[in-house]
């Protein structure tokens, strides 16, 4: 959740890809360069993962499979009663966080997210009735 990048992408990092806090990858499903930087945080949290388990320069970071963590999110979401956790999930949270934290910067979350269009993320942002309602009834021009 913290890449915003789709689940295939983020299976097939290989420690080359994440480079002093710097993303480097093409996209699978869009052949899409994604070059930017992510949190240092979570840059050394991946640099010690891939020193503790010996991950080489040329190594994927992760030998798990899709299917696989999707059936344990499953499981995650059922003792949790949270319905719908999927891999996806993760992105399109990513992608309204973001919006939120960054002013409501629908471009900025374009670029993050590295779509083609506006109208491509707008599906993402998932708008509630509370954000609208709110929107809404706090608006008013005053003459």
């Amino acid at each position: 959740m913290n890449t915003g990048l789709r689940i295939g992408d983020v299976l097939s990092l290989k420690r080359k890809n994440i480079n002093h806090s710097y993303l480097n990858i093409r996209e699978q499903k869009t052949n899409k360069i994604q070059h930017r930087q992510i949190n240092i945080d979570v840059y050394q949290i991946i640099e010690s993962y891939c020193i503790e388990n010996s991950i080489d320069h040329e190594d994927k970071i992760f030998t798990l499979g899709v299917r696989w963590i999707q059936g344990y999110l499953n499981k995650i979401g059922r003792i949790l009663k949270i319905y719908g956790l999927s891999t996806h999930s993760f992105r399109k949270t990513y992608a309204h966080l973001q919006y939120v934290n960054n002013n409501y910067n629908i471009e900025l979350v374009r670029r993050l997210l590295n779509h083609s269009s506006i109208s491509v993320t707008q599906r993402y942002l998932g708008i509630s009735d509370n954000e609208v309602n709110m929107a809404s009834s706090s608006f008013k021009i005053i003459f």
